[in-house]
């Protein structure tokens, strides 16, 4: 009887890898669920994850390329929506979820419009419209509520790093649908002001529905086409908005807005500080300097007891430089001598000239009996002399 044809292990998997990636029901899939185990690979940047329900659950992934565009950060516990294919881990012979995209539950029709209107833009090239920061802006606008934390976390960062520099505040709705309208009204009210020299959009942390206000279609354009330089800081580092995407710089928070916004003016300060205190100190010392010469002319020294005390301050400074180099002489002789002892205490010869032989057998030394045998020819070398002999005996000595 012919033995049965076998598959190897690897070959059954990529079959049956072949089989779901064939399926086109399974190349692009939504999926709903919990998920639970997540990690993010801090190397790699990849997700892997588990997607389950009450019934049951499935293996995810999620590589780096897609996860960089995640607008959220993925928790344990959260319900998300995730569109994806379904293939097989060979290695494992797994089958398992290959995330592409993924929503939290519930907003999946705010996250597409967000994403249609990013896709509009972007083609658009209103991302690209980005204008220079100015490096020491003299007065900066700020849109944001008066009652909320951001606002506190810009006046705080500006009145340490850059107290002269003017800000000024237009009170902002920053949450609900009246938002957009209430920040265009911020930024033609700037616009209009001409010692603004760039202006600040900025909001605390809120859920997606709170920042979802700030993908307003016709508050990016005006921003894209504002001209002044724009500044957004909306929710914290993980979120992003449309107003994100067009402001001349994203601020991950207020305080980094905030940072960024004052430019180069701590800098021109602190050197205005030090050039003032350079000032003080050069003209301080040249008052001392003219007081003294005053003194000293109006006591009319004797030139020749100056000449005397100048001879005797070199009389004195020869003395210690032939001093010191008396004493630098000496400790290298000395210095000299402790390293001619120290190598001839390590020079090999030293030892052979006690009394003591240095064996070898082959042109290799032997540091112990157990690697002769009888019969072996040595070398011995001594202090004055090399003697070639033969093992006759060997004997092992208890250590």
């Amino acid at each position: 009887m012919n033995p049965p044809i076998a598959l190897s292990v690897a070959q059954l998997n990529l079959y049956v890898k072949s089989l779901l990636e064939s399926d086109r029901n399974l190349k692009s899939v939504w999926i709903r669920g919990e998920l639970s185990n997540f990690v993010r690979n801090s190397k790699s940047g990849h997700c892997y994850f588990s997607v389950k329900d009450r019934d049951a659950s499935v293996k995810a992934v999620m590589f780096k390329w897609q996860a960089s565009n995640l607008t959220f950060a993925p928790k344990d516990g959260m319900q998300v929506l995730l569109r994806g294919k379904v293939s097989l881990y060979e290695r494992d012979g797994q089958y398992q979820f290959y995330t592409e995209e993924m929503l939290p539950d519930g907003l999946g029709g705010l996250y597409l419009e967000f994403l249609r209107i990013k896709a509009k833009l972007e083609a658009e090239g209103l991302f690209d419209r980005k204008k220079t920061l100015p490096r020491y802006p003299r007065s900066i606008g700020i849109c944001t509520s008066v009652t909320g934390a951001a606002i506190r976390d810009i006046l705080s960062v500006c009145a340490r790093l850059a107290p002269s520099v003017s800000l000024c505040v237009y009170p902002c709705l920053m949450q609900g649908a009246e938002s957009p309208k209430s920040v265009a009204e911020g930024l033609q009210y700037f616009r209009a002001r001409p010692e603004t020299d760039l202006v600040i959009i900025a909001r605390g942390g809120g859920s997606y529905e709170d920042l979802s206000v700030f993908n307003d279609e016709a508050l990016a354009r005006l921003v894209a086409d504002y001209p002044l330089p724009v500044i957004s800081a909306i929710g914290h580092e993980t979120d992003f908005t449309i107003l994100d995407f067009v402001s001349d710089f994203r601020a991950a928070t207020p305080s980094v807005a905030a940072e960024v916004a004052v430019g180069q003016a701590p800098v021109l300060s602190e050197r205005l500080d030090r050039a003032k205190r350079s000032l003080f100190t050069l003209a301080s010392g040249r008052l001392r300097l003219e007081e003294q010469t005053l003194q000293s002319l109006s006591a009319r020294i004797d030139p020749s007891q100056i000449l005397q005390n100048h001879a005797q301050r070199l009389d004195h400074l020869d003395f210690r430089i032939k001093s010191s180099g008396e004493r630098q002489m000496q400790r290298i002789c000395s210095d000299f001598s402790s390293l001619t002892a120290r190598l001839s205490a390590l020079n090999p010869l030293s030892v052979l000239s006690r009394g003591y032989a240095l064996t070898e057998r082959n042109g290799q030394p032997v540091r112990s009996a157990k690697e002769i045998s009888v019969g072996d020819p040595l070398t011995l070398h001594f202090h004055d002399g090399v003697i070639g002999c033969v093992t006759e005996y060997k004997k092992s000595r208890k250590l």
